[in-house]
């Protein structure tokens, strides 16, 4: 569960749902488990492209590099070819970082020397 509210807010919710008997923990908990089993295990390159502007040509480098695993359904030449969407998630979280330029973002009344 990685966007649990503040704990003031979550206390609040508990309190909230004590007198009808539930769990707010545990009613989270069992929503966290049902979205990841809802979730898709393979995708095709084109929702990979919508969802997470990836080109299709630099899913398909991926796959014949071996970053993403993948299956093809036919043996025939033009098959569909899908991606296991845990690499694919492996994959992206890899490559996210900060620039360090962003580190030090300054605004033009910082450099212009303006009040703030």
């Amino acid at each position: 569960m990685k966007n649990l509210p503040p704990p003031p807010i979550m206390a609040a919710i508990a309190a909230m749902l004590q007198p009808y008997g539930i769990d707010a923990q545990k009613l989270l908990q069992e929503e966290d488990k049902s979205i990841k089993s809802n979730q898709p295990q393979w995708l095709s390159p084109r929702t990979i492209e919508e969802r997470y502007c990836l080109g299709r040509w630099s899913i398909y480098r991926l796959i014949r590099s071996g970053n993403l695993k993948s299956s093809k359904l036919s043996s025939a030449k033009s098959g569909k070819v899908l991606v296991d969407a845990d690499s694919l998630r492996n994959y992206l979280a890899s490559k996210e970082y900060i620039p360090e330029a962003m580190n030090s973002v300054t605004t033009h009344k910082e450099i212009t020397g303006e009040a703030k």
